[in-house]
């Protein structure tokens, strides 16, 4: 037999039923947001990565290239010339920034009695790293 206070009872069951419902769909949406956040975060990061591959890798390519028309101006072909060249690029790895493969050709250039003026050495350093990036955006 049903009373009053059963049907309180079962309409309180119910009504319970439906918030945790409710509850459970507004924490569906909540893990969809975040999901969406999380998705894209991980998207900005590997676009992020691959950015900083791009950029190591032109850097590389183009101190090669520079370490290259410097073995030329020195008069080195073929395998001296590969050799003075990935010398270029492994002397960039000694210091933050341009100086110290500044330095190397510098010193290179004067023992082999070349001159050649800085801003000339930044110019095409600039030039060819630029072709490098060039160079890998297009493969």
């Amino acid at each position: 037999m049903h009373n009053g206070s059963d049907s309180s009872l079962l309409a309180s069951l119910r009504s319970q039923n439906y918030m945790g419902r409710v509850r459970e769909g507004q924490s569906s949406q909540r893990q969809a947001r975040m999901t969406g956040f999380e998705e894209r975060e991980k998207g900005e990061e590997a676009r992020f990565k691959l950015d900083e591959e791009l950029r190591f890798k032109a850097r590389n390519r183009g101190n090669k290239l520079f370490g290259l028309w410097i073995a030329e101006q020195l008069g080195r072909t073929g395998d001296a010339a590969e050799e003075y060249a990935r010398n270029v690029v492994m002397a960039d790895f000694e210091l933050p920034g341009d100086d110290d493969i500044l330095k190397k050709v510098k010193v290179d250039l004067v023992a082999n009695k070349v001159e050649m003026s800085d801003h000339l050495l930044q110019k095409h350093l600039a030039e060819c790293r630029q072709m490098a990036l060039e160079q890998i955006k297009a493969q």
